[in-house]
C-alpha cells in the first residue's frame, strides 16, 4: 500500500479556494483507504511517502520535495498562475516577477503538475512549463457537504434565523472579498435593484488582512453599502450550505478564475448562477450558467430570474446538473489511476 502525503498551508488561510480544495482532497482519500495510506501535512514522514501532493509554494515544502527527488512522486496542484494573484495582494508589480520565477522553478521541480482547467494549463504551457507533466483535474465538490432540498417551510426559518427578509429575492456570492472578485460591481448590482425588493449577501472575508489589494476600499465599500447588501463575513461550511439554501440565485462577477469552486458548490442547491463572460468558464461549465458583461447584464439577468419563472426553472436545473458533474464520487477512480500511472511511470520505465 502506497502512502500518499498531503501537504498545505492553506488551512492557516480559510476563506479561499485552495483550503476548500485541500479539505476535499483529505476527504477524497478517505474512499481510497484500501488502496492508500493517506498521510496530511506529516513533515516527519516524507522519507516514507511514495507519493508527495502538494497544494501550496511555502519555501518549507520546496525544500522538502528536493530532497524527496528520487524518493517520491511529486505532484503539485497549480491553484495559482500569476494572472490569479493580480488583484488579490497588493505591489504585485514589485514581486510578482520574482514570484513567477520561484512559482516556475517549483512547478517544473515536480514530476505532476496538476492544472484545475484547460486555461491553466494552457497558461501553465504558454509560461514554459512541459505540456508532458500537465494533467487536467478540475476541482470538485464534497455532496453531502452542499446538496440541499429545502421546503418552502425550511427555507422560511433559516430567514428567520439569519434575519433576511421573507419577501425578497435573495442573491448569494461567496468568496474573498477583493477586486478580482468583482465586489464593486456586485454592490452596483444591488444598488442598482435597490427598488426591486432583492437583497444581496457576499458570504466571505479577506483572509490576508492589510496585505489584500485594495483593503482600504474593500473596508469603506462594505461600510457604505446600500442597506440591501449583507457581509456576513467568513462563514463555516454548514452555515454555507444553509446560506445557498436560503437563497434564490448566486451571482458572481469575478474578473479572473482558475477554476471558481464556489459556482458548482451553490449548484447543489439548484440556483440559477451568473457570472461574467470570462473565457475559463466556457470549457468548465458550459452552457449551465448566465453570463453578463457588466452591470446593466448583471442586473437584468438577476431580473429576468425574479420575474420569470420558466427561465428560473430551466436555469435552476442547469445549476443542480452542474453539481452533479463535479460531486467526489466522480473522481475517486480518477485519482487513483492518475497517482498509480504516474508513479509506475517514474519509477519502472
Amino acid at each position: 500500500m502506497k502512502k500518499v502525503n498531503i501537504l498545505s498551508s492553506s488551512y492557516k488561510y480559510k476563506g479561499q479556494g485552495v483550503a476548500s480544495a485541500f479539505d476535499n482532497h483529505i476527504h477524497l482519500m478517505k474512499a481510497l483507504k484500501d488502496d492508500f495510506e493517506v498521510l496530511v501535512n506529516s513533515k516527519e514522514h516524507l522519507e516514507e511517502s511514495d507519493i508527495i501532493h502538494v497544494h501550496t509554494l511555502d519555501l518549507g515544502h520546496y525544500f522538502a520535495l528536493r530532497k524527496m527527488k528520487k524518493g517520491a512522486l511529486l505532484v503539485v496542484s497549480a491553484h495559482i498562475v500569476p494572472d490569479s494573484l493580480k488583484g488579490s495582494l497588493k505591489l504585485t508589480a514589485l514581486w510578482l516577477p520574482i514570484f513567477t520565477k520561484y512559482l516556475l522553478h517549483f512547478y517544473r521541480y515536480c514530476d505532476v503538475i496538476i492544472a484545475v482547467s484547460d486555461q491553466v494549463k494552457e497558461e501553465l504551457i504558454d509560461l514554459g512549463l512541459p505540456e508532458e507533466k500537465i494533467v487536467i483535474f478540475t476541482n470538485y465538490i464534497i455532496r453531502d457537504h452542499f446538496e440541499t432540498h429545502y421546503s418552502a417551510d425550511e427555507k422560511k426559518a433559516l430567514r428567520e434565523k439569519y434575519n433576511i427578509p421573507q419577501d425578497h429575492f435573495i442573491v448569494i456570492s461567496a468568496g474573498q472579498i477583493q477586486p478580482r472578485k468583482g465586489i464593486q460591481e456586485f454592490v452596483e448590482t444591488a444598488q442598482k435593484l435597490k427598488d426591486e425588493k432583492t437583497t444581496f449577501i457576499w458570504c466571505g472575508n479577506m483572509p490576508f488582512k492589510h496585505a489584500s489589494e485594495g483593503y482600504a476600499n474593500m473596508k469603506a465599500l462594505i461600510n457604505n453599502a446600500p442597506d440591501n447588501v449583507l457581509f456576513p463575513g467568513l462563514v463555516d461550511e454548514n452555515q454555507m450550505k444553509e446560506y445557498y439554501g436560503l437563497s434564490d440565485a448566486f451571482f458572481l462577477p469575478s474578473r479572473q478564475e482558475t477554476f471558481g469552486l464556489v459556482i458548482p458548490e451553490a449548484g447543489g442547491s439548484s440556483l440559477p448562477i451568473v457570472l461574467r463572460d470570462i473565457s475559463v468558464y466556457k470549457n468548465i461549465f458550459g452552457d449551465h450558467y448566465l453570463k453578463g458583461k457588466d452591470v446593466d447584464d448583471f442586473a437584468s439577468w438577476i431580473k429576468q430570474l425574479k420575474d420569470d419563472p420558466a427561465l428560473y426553472g430551466e436555469y435552476a436545473k442547469k445549476a443542480f446538473d452542474l453539481f452533479e458533474q463535479y460531486t467526489e464520487d466522480k473522481y475517486t477512480e480518477k485519482i487513483k489511476n492518475l497517482y498509480l500511472k504516474a508513479y509506475e511511470k517514474k519509477f519502472q520505465q
